[in-house]
């Protein structure tokens, strides 16, 4: 089973893009990934200069990247050219090719230092339904470092996982962030209150990290951990220098259709200071990362947690259960599995958590396959699926 099955990777050719080239061709090569090439030829060009981009430079620019990354091992599945809005026409042929992730050049800064992040790549992260990951300028097409920023969510929970798969698929190190968000004393006038409420907001920030934690398993993956006490993405910013990360792993905020496609303010205050590459993933359409050993491990676990509590043994039921999940967090018959051995032994709180965490998959999950019959039964605009 491939990793990342596709990669959908808009290019205009400057070297902020060829850096999101460069990471493309990594990961295709680790994960056995397929690309989609696209290029957008602005539609504010006059029409002459336009056809003649498109017949002639942008044409043979994209057939020498092509060659070029094919020679690199990697398939191009399609090189689409065409013209347009190039916002528009990436979400179009995301939403029509729906690939795994799709992959940016953090664009280029024009003498704006407080904003490098170019409003192309920005707007495409805001409203995309796809995980996006946005490669910064002049680093290096490797993975050695990633932090990912918890706040204990089932979100949260979510995205460690995926960054805990990516980690290990990538030889990667892990660091994991919890930040206890400051109070503003002097706002209530208690200035003097401030180095003990700090005090008090880490040890208890280091009490849920630690609980928090203590469900995954990080199996061979080097991981370290940290408490940070302060504004969130700012502590995110500090904590992605001190530890030299290649890759910041951070979910987008809100549920459904509609706030999928928003940005949370400390996602998108991280993704404009853009310190190093961004992963921003959304809640419906997290990366599945899962090997053929991984299915095997997948059924064998699920049958040795269900044979426990059959034989009144709930509790080592329950790591087995657990260690599905550490495959798959989203893997429903070791969710009910874990429901029923919960109960089991009378921890009724945490029956009702992965009770609750069912409940929301499966919602998500009827949410997607009814988008999915939209599409398949409703061709957009007559468009075919074909290299242009």
């Amino acid at each position: 089973m491939k990793l990342m099955e596709s990669i959908l990777l808009p290019v205009d050719f400057t070297p902020s893009s060829n850096a999101a080239v460069d990471m493309a061709v990594y990961l295709g090569r680790i994960f056995h990934s397929e690309i989609i090439l696209l290029h957008v030829v602005p539609e504010n060009l006059p029409a002459h200069l336009a056809e003649e981009m498109m017949n002639e430079v942008a044409k043979k620019a994209m057939e020498d990247l092509r060659n070029r990354i094919e020679k690199e091992g990697v398939k191009v599945a399609h090189s689409l050219l065409v013209s347009g809005h190039p916002v528009d026409q990436i979400l179009f042929h995301a939403l029509y090719y729906d690939p795994n992730v799709i992959m940016l050049g953090s664009g280029e800064s024009q003498g704006d230092e407080h904003h490098p992040l170019g409003m192309t790549a920005e707007k495409i992260a805001r409203k995309a339904s796809q995980p996006v990951w946005v490669v910064k300028r002049g680093s290096p097409a490797m993975i050695r470092t990633i932090l990912c920023p918890v706040d204990f969510s089932e979100t949260s929970r979510h995205l460690l996982q995926e960054a805990i798969l990516l980690a290990k698929h990538l030889r990667a190190r892990l660091h994991v962030l919890a930040v206890a968000p400051e109070v503003h004393h002097h706002l209530l006038g208690r200035p003097h209150k401030a180095a003990q409420d700090e005090e008090k907001a880490l040890k208890e920030t280091q009490q849920r990290l630690d609980q928090f934690l203590a469900d995954f398993d990080f199996g061979n993956v080097p991981f370290d951990r940290s408490i940070r006490y302060g504004r969130p993405y700012q502590e995110i910013l500090g904590t992605a220098r001190a530890v030299k990360a290649d890759l910041i792993f951070m979910g987008a905020a809100g549920k459904g259709t509609f706030q999928r496609q928003m940005l949370g303010k400390t996602a998108e205050k991280v993704l404009r200071a853009l310190p190093c590459s961004l992963l921003i993933l959304k809640k419906e359409e997290l990366i599945r990362l899962r090997l053929e050993a991984d299915l095997d491990d997948l059924e064998s676990n699920l049958k040795e947690g269900r044979a426990l509590v059959e034989e009144g043994f709930a509790r080592e039921a329950i790591q087995a259960f657990k260690r599905c999940l550490a495959i798959d967090p989203r893997f429903l018959p070791a969710i009910d599995g874990l429901v029923q051995a919960y109960r089991k032994i009378g921890n009724e709180e945490l029956a009702k958590h992965y009770e609750r965490m069912s409940k929301e998959i499966r919602e998500r999950l009827w949410q997607q396959w009814v988008e999915a019959e939209i599409r398949r039964q409703h061709t957009l605009f007559g468009y075919k699926k074909k290299d242009m």
